[in-house]
């Protein structure tokens, strides 16, 4: 749909483990409205709650929006547009490209949540001019994106960088996804507020990282050694990444990325070691320009794309 001065418009959905953010962008990827709400357990009631926030942006704006990009979490059917395993919010085989098209009546992209990001970034953010980015999302999961020449790489089955389920610590900790030692497993909100009350430290809530990195930067001898350990985790996965992919640009996003200064040394140190000569060098790594809006942004720009 065109916008009055001539920008087409698209929703952007990004579909997290803990909240869904929805916004309207238009074509030159500025976000023109957006709002966000507690991501339902139940699919049925997550659409209902998209299609709601949807209209009510597009009646703010007082224009029609005529195409929406899903960013959601997989595995994925892409073919299909079917979830058919998001175990963060405990959905399996969810059709939710047709579910959200019947809702809305209007034409629906969907991508995994990382590369809509990795899009977004490419498009207009951290990663303008890069030949290859590697995205890493850091948030109630881990996920990661690849986007090579401004083509989103998806693999023969849609399920290419899940950089959260490379197993970094073989026989580890257990993850969500029924592997052990997975990344996800030692550095994702969920696993660092698991692995922080297993010594007292914390209810269990996965907001609550924070608090644990302002520790580890104070020195807290309780913190220090399993908190760095998960950083080292990190490095190692991103790296096993890297050096398959040879990016020129790795960019780094989510929620826990608010502490990046706390752990940014010790990851890039490790991340740069463990990549080799493939992968960037240190000033080739770094944050999102997009932050939280990346997902919206990606997943509006891959339907306006399409």
């Amino acid at each position: 749909m065109t916008h009055a001065n001539g920008q087409r418009l698209a929703w952007g959905v990004d579909v997290g483990g803990t909240d869904c953010k929805v916004g309207v962008v238009d074509g030159s990827g500025a976000v023109r409205a957006e709002t966000e709400f507690q991501t339902p357990d139940v699919p049925a009631e997550a659409v209902r709650a998209i299609e709601r926030a949807c209209r009510e942006l597009e009646s703010a704006l007082g224009e029609s929006v005529g195409r929406l990009g899903l960013g959601v979490p997989g595995p994925l059917d892409l073919a299909r547009g079917v979830i058919v395993q998001a175990p963060n919010l405990g959905w399996r085989d969810v059709p939710l490209r047709r579910m959200v098209a019947d809702a809305l009546g209007c034409e629906v992209v969907m991508d995994n949540d990382a590369n809509a990001a990795a899009y977004g970034e490419a498009w207009v953010g951290a990663g303008q001019g890069a030949g290859v980015l590697l995205l890493i999302t850091l948030g109630t999961g881990v996920g990661g994106g690849v986007v090579d020449q401004g083509r989103v790489f998806h693999g023969a089955r849609g399920l290419a960088v899940e950089i959260g389920h490379i197993v970094v610590v073989p026989g580890g900790r257990p993850c969500s996804c029924g592997k052990r030692g997975c990344l996800e497993a030692y550095f994702s909100a969920h696993a660092l507020s698991e692995q922080a009350a297993e010594i007292g430290i914390g209810d269990g809530d996965p907001r609550g990282h924070r608090m644990l990195f302002e520790r580890y930067a104070a020195g807290d001898p309780e913190v220090v050694p399993w908190l760095g350990r998960a950083i080292d985790v990190l490095a190692q996965g991103v790296a096993q990444a890297g050096v398959l992919f040879d990016p020129d640009r790795i960019v780094f996003t989510g929620g826990l990325t608010r502490s990046w200064d706390t752990y940014r040394d010790r990851l890039v140190e490790g991340l740069v070691g463990d990549l080799g000569p493939a992968g960037p060098p240190a000033e080739g790594i770094g944050l999102t320009e997009l932050g939280g809006r990346a997902g919206i942004v990606g997943a509006a720009g891959l339907a306006l794309r399409g």
